[in-house]
């Protein structure tokens, strides 16, 4: 029996971006990305339908919702998982989430990794990957000095994350494209998914 063409959209609001993208589970159809980091819940249904139609699409062709469940932006997680909890009830279309850290893993092949996410508190979200285990080994609330400390203690370790300036290395946010790419990877393993938002503590009095 052939086996159906996938075909994913996936949602990444979890930072500041507001960006979702289309891929046929080996491949990258058609995506938009913008900074939006307080305009998501505004805009991010629009990007969807942009997506979709420069892709030749309908949602209705959708076999899977990816989306990043976090850590991250307490509201930019909610608009996200929303946006595809809605799709995935009026479609009956699987949700694949899944961790920024797993994102990052999926991204960055170096061992030992630490991801280090801004956590708009002056303190990051960290996950320190060894060997070759897409779940980190450990996970916790650091700050910069934490970091630091860190890094001096283990000069073998590679970095990666948002707002890394501090230690002198390059930053990226992560966007609808590196979902979709780790997505493509775990896709024969359903162990790796959850719909369940990933926090690591309550959200602050503003929302973020």
């Amino acid at each position: 029996m052939n086996k159906i063409q996938p075909l994913i959209l996936g949602v990444e609001t979890s930072g500041n971006l507001c960006s979702v993208a289309l891929g046929d589970g080996t491949s990258f159809l058609a995506s938009k990305t913008e900074d939006l980091p307080y305009g998501q819940p505004k805009y991010l249904v629009g990007f969807m339908e942009t997506v979709m139609r420069e892709a030749g699409a309908s949602f209705k062709q959708l076999t899977h919702l990816a989306v990043n469940r976090g850590p991250g932006s307490f509201t930019g997680i909610r608009v996200g998982l929303a946006a595809v909890n809605g799709l995935s009830l009026a479609g009956n279309i699987p949700i694949l989430g899944l961790t920024g850290f797993q994102i990052w893993r999926s991204l960055v092949k170096e061992d030992p990794l630490l991801v280090a996410l801004d956590t708009r508190r002056d303190d990051f979200f960290g996950a320190i990957f060894k060997g070759w285990d897409p779940q980190p080994s450990e996970v916790e609330i650091m700050t910069a000095p934490d970091i630091k400390e860190f890094l001096r203690n283990h000069e073998e370790v590679e970095i990666r994350g948002d707002k890394l300036e501090p230690f002198s290395k390059p930053s990226k946010s992560l966007d609808a494209l590196d979902l979709l790419q780790a997505t493509f990877e775990h896709l024969e393993d359903e162990t790796a998914f959850s719909s369940d938002p990933f926090y690591f503590r309550q959200p602050s009095i503003h929302g973020n």
